[in-house]
């Protein structure tokens, strides 16, 4: 039996007053599932035994492909476990560099929602390759300054490209959000005549 409210009649109340109690809690469940995804992600990126076996390989798989990407660009570089050099600047893709942690925020925002499986998978394959896509970019820009701007290189390293890259994953979370609550259109009956 539900509480009766001052001035309130029993026989007008509707099951929609309950709308804000269930919404409330489908946050609250959203930002603990958050919360611990992301704490659980926190704990194995730096863990030392998965940092060196899991996430060291994928900043060499960085350094590789920017090391490439600046030969297509006409920029010589070669590149070394996880750093990438040339004659004149030298940078190493470390943890914190990788991208991983604003992928995990993208992550752990998509499988924290409640949506379909269909629209959580779409979602991480698109967001992440925006995201993994993004850091290459990033990776390929530092260097470029490393040779021709050293001295922007600490500004675009520690301040506009690190707040880049969480509004980036804030924002793709949230088109995937809008994208995956959106309500699909109502196919038309078919009317036989």
């Amino acid at each position: 039996m539900k509480k009766k409210l001052p001035g309130e009649n029993p026989s007008q109340r509707t099951e929609s007053m309950d709308i804000p109690v269930r919404k409330s809690n489908t946050l609250l469940y959203f930002v603990l599932r958050f919360a611990v995804m992301f704490l659980l992600f926190e704990a194995c990126y730096f863990n030392d035994y998965l940092y060196t076996h899991v996430f060291f390989p994928v900043n060499k798989l960085f350094a590789f492909a920017t090391a490439k990407t600046l030969t297509w660009f006409g920029i010589a570089a070669t590149s070394t476990l996880s750093s990438v050099q040339n004659e004149i600047f030298s940078m190493e893709v470390r943890q914190g560099c990788d991208s991983i942690e604003a992928l995990a925020i993208f992550v752990c925002g998509v499988l924290a929602f409640p949506a379909s499986v269909k629209s959580k998978v779409s979602g991480l394959l698109i967001g992440s390759s925006v995201i993994l896509l993004m850091n290459l970019i990033r990776l390929v820009h530092l260097f470029w300054l490393g040779v021709y701007r050293n001295d922007l290189f600490e500004l675009f390293h520690l301040e506009i490209w690190q707040g880049f890259f969480i509004i980036l994953s804030i924002v793709l979370w949230i088109l995937w959000v809008l994208n995956a609550v959106k309500p699909t259109k109502p196919t038309k009956p078919i009317v036989n005549a």
